[in-house]
């Protein structure tokens, strides 16, 4: 993975060309998703200050490890799909 320093106290990783990861800071910062033609991002947890120029999805699952994130990945998956 090829991490990208945000000078945010989080940072944004690429997984593949046109696909990151990070932590929810960089994933609600407008100016590092702008800085890297971020037009999509996949949320696992949901919270307030959404931007309308970001397409946003939010599948809410618990932070637990009895939750059964399997059962999130064809709607995650699709998603991805459709957004690159």
């Amino acid at each position: 993975m090829k991490s990208i320093d945000m000078n945010l106290g989080d940072e944004i990783n690429q997984i593949l060309p046109r696909l990151y990861i990070s932590g929810i800071d960089a994933a609600r910062d407008i100016n590092v998703l702008k800085r890297k033609n971020i037009t999509h991002v996949l949320s696992l947890v949901e919270y307030s200050g959404i931007n309308d120029k970001i397409n946003y999805k939010y599948v809410i699952i618990d932070d637990s490890s009895d939750q059964n994130i399997k059962l999130h990945f064809k709607e995650c998956l699709s998603y991805i799909d459709n957004s690159i």
